[in-house]
């Protein structure tokens, strides 16, 4: 079905549903399977679902069972932000981005997407590979992606192979950058971790599990690692990125940015991404990350649109509103406000 489609450029948000039968809240903004050749979900802007941003999951027990898997996506250059926000008040948010299925999952690559939470207790940015079943995953590539905020940056469950490079844990808010688990009959060694970067204050924590550790084993504890029984088993945890390196043999050449909890953050931090869309000229999505709460934010827009052309600068929370700027572009740098209050509400 749909084999070899594309979802491109899209703006989706405020999909779900809820169930009056059990007062449940459901349903997905982007819900979607695959068996054979490579579907691409590239360039959307994806938020403010009843649950999931985008679910890649599979359940087919009625299939052949060379047919029982998950298999060929390719999601890039995505916008992710506070999905599962259905829940009102005091509920945390729900994933972003999430592979995972009762059946293995297979040839996936996550390249240059940007997932944000806004509340700490959000689950996790990125999840790749159930929580719960004991599939084997395998060829993962997960490269170039920004998360930032919610409980967990990059979950990985049970893969036996992935690369893992050139991602970044941006700003305050993400307790657990990384968290991995593998399975109880594989190793690290098809584990590629490297040139990553990662902001941690005095509460983040590194955690890795080892599946092949029994219940009754526990590892021992140092002065730099604690060990906690989370649902699938020990995790060995850590908030010291050297010390992160000799326990799992990752990451030897990514880099951390210690900033203490109590520090605001700093203009530095402050930083855009543009992207150009690949089949309309002058047109792009513009993410900003303004973590000092400025009144306005200066952007070059040139990498998307040509001098003395007219361009339009819509919010994406506001899309069917007003432009929130509009103008003839004449080259260099224009500001963006970043006090807009208005949102789209549920319909």
């Amino acid at each position: 079905p749909a084999t070899n489609s594309e979802l491109y450029g899209c703006h989706v948000f405020h999909n779900g549903y809820y169930d009056n039968s059990n007062g449940a809240i459901a349903g997905h903004n982007i819900y979607t399977q695959n068996v054979s050749g490579t579907k691409i979900i590239s360039d959307n802007v994806v938020f403010g679902s009843a649950r999931i941003g985008i679910h890649v999951y599979y359940e087919g027990d009625h299939a052949p069972e060379d047919e029982r898997v998950l298999r060929g996506f390719d999601l890039t250059n995505n916008i992710l932000f506070d999905n599962g926000s259905w829940g009102g008040t005091g509920e945390p948010l729900n994933v972003n981005l999430d592979i995972s299925s009762s059946h293995p999952s297979r040839d996936m690559k996550v390249l240059n997407n940007i997932g944000y939470q806004s509340q700490e207790s959000a689950q996790q940015n990125f999840m790749f590979g159930p929580s719960f079943h004991d599939v084997d995953n395998t060829n993962f590539e997960v490269s170039g992606n920004i998360a930032s905020g919610g409980q967990v940056g990059y979950e990985m469950n049970r893969i036996s192979d992935i690369k893992f490079v050139n991602n970044k844990v941006v700003g305050p808010g993400t307790s657990n950058p990384i968290r991995i688990m593998i399975k109880k009959d594989r190793t690290t060694e098809g584990y590629h971790f490297n040139n990553n970067s990662y902001y941690l204050n005095e509460y983040s924590i590194l955690s890795f599990g080892d599946g092949r550790i029994a219940e009754n084993e526990k590892p021992e504890e140092t002065e730099n690692i604690i060990v906690k029984s989370l649902y699938n088993g020990w995790h060995r945890q850590t908030s010291d990125l050297p010390t992160w390196q000799t326990m799992t043999g990752l990451d030897q050449a990514s880099t951390v940015t210690y900033v203490p909890s109590a520090s605001a953050p700093s203009e530095s931090e402050n930083f855009h991404v543009l992207s150009p869309n690949k089949y309309e000229n002058g047109r792009g999505n513009l993410t900003i990350f303004n973590f000092t709460g400025n009144a306005s934010y200066t952007v070059d827009l040139s990498p998307v649109v040509a001098a003395n052309s007219q361009y339009y600068i819509y919010d994406s929370q506001n899309v069917l509103d007003e432009p929130i700027l509009k103008g003839v572009y004449q080259g260099g740098t224009i500001d963006i406000p970043m006090n807009l209050t208005k949102i789209t509400g549920l319909t």
